[in-house]
């Protein structure tokens, strides 16, 4: 799919990639911890398998397409010790 922030089309996402913004687009404005991320980006069967790390890393990724300055997220913020949301 094609996405677009502000009306500009963004850098093409992997499938994971699109897989975490459609999954937290789906839930606009509300909190998604870690392990329904991963259940819903990666798959049940992988609850054990992905860690933090790899979580947020692909948040990283998200982040560095679709936000003016990654660095201060905007759009896709972190919610200290309950995971991450993406905002209006």
């Amino acid at each position: 799919g094609n996405v677009t922030v502000d009306g500009k089309p963004i850098d093409v996402l992997t499938d994971l990639e699109y897989r975490l913004l459609l999954f937290l687009y789906g839930r606009l404005d509300r909190v998604c911890d870690k392990y329904s991320i991963v259940e819903s980006v990666w798959g049940e069967e992988y609850i054990d398998q992905v860690d933090d790390a790899r979580i947020e890393k692909l948040v990283s990724r998200v982040r560095a397409k679709i936000e003016p300055d990654a660095a201060k997220p905007r759009y896709l913020v972190s919610v200290r010790g309950r995971g991450y949301k993406l905002v209006r």
